[in-house]
């Protein structure tokens, strides 16, 4: 019998072998700890002067090399991990696909988006509301969890960053699953309101788990904040081995290394 060997793949283009997550101190230590929590996040959809918000269960990455991390960070963080894309591969995550505000496609992701919220509206009981998202419009719904404005305003912890490319981040999306029990996939911002805490405690058992082996890179602001992360490591001796946090040591790297030589 012929051996088939998997087709090779070409790394010298714009596209790393690694998804990096940035965050905070605070939150660095409990990805290293426990893994990603996914959290509702907002997601703006606009076509021409109409514009829609929904919001998922997710945990976001990019797909940047380090010598594209600085402007990056400057948005999002200057705490973050990078795991293998071999990692995300196995673990489900998926490139997001980008739309032009203006064009045909994203006014039809619109009007499906606004009859999904009627929909909502009319149920109104919250456990018929997931049986009937999921019977009727699961596919839908799992394409629409995956899109992204091409560019738009970027507003980050209440901070407007004005028009943004968001296509420059080639975002990857971690998204719980559509047979998740208990939770709604994706709902639109007027059913979201300002319960953000209410629903992040409903989704707070899932966790997205890697191990040490996947981490590549680990990011923290300064030489200040070197010590403080290895100590935090050094003290997970009940859930890394001597080698696993050995390797997680290595791999630590200052977000103004990377500035400075990259």
């Amino acid at each position: 019998m012929t051996k088939t060997n998997k087709p090779r793949i070409h790394r010298n283009g714009p596209y790393p072998d690694i998804l990096f997550h940035f965050t905070s101190s605070k939150g660095l230590r409990g990805i290293i700890k426990e893994g990603f929590r996914p959290s509702y996040a907002k997601e703006r959809i606009v076509s021409g002067s109409t514009e829609k918000e929904i919001v998922v269960p997710m945990v976001s990455f990019c797909d940047l090399r380090l010598s594209e991390l600085p402007f990056h960070m400057r948005k999002y963080g200057r705490f973050g991990i990078g795991l293998t894309k071999s990692w995300a591969e196995k673990m489900g995550l998926n490139p997001v696909a980008y739309v032009n505000n203006g064009s045909d496609f994203t006014t039809s992701i619109l009007t499906g988006l606004e009859g999904y919220s009627k929909l909502i509206a009319e149920i109104g009981d919250w456990d018929k509301m997931i049986l009937e998202t999921r019977e009727r419009y699961c596919k839908l719904l799992n394409i629409q969890r995956y899109i992204k404005s091409y560019e738009g305003k970027l507003i980050r912890k209440d901070k407007d960053f004005g028009n943004y490319r968001f296509a420059d981040e080639r975002e990857w999306r971690y998204v719980l699953p559509l047979e998740t029990k208990g939770i709604l996939p994706f709902m639109p911002k007027e059913l979201f309101g300002d319960e953000k805490k209410f629903y992040n405690k409903q989704i707070a058992s899932y966790v997205l788990k890697f191990s040490a082996i996947d981490v590549k890179y680990i990011i923290v602001e300064n030489e200040k904040n070197i010590k403080p992360i290895c100590d935090h490591i050094a003290s997970l001796d009940a859930i890394y081995d001597i080698r696993e946090r050995n390797h997680l040591l290595a791999r630590i790297l200052t977000a103004s290394q990377i500035r400075a030589d990259m």
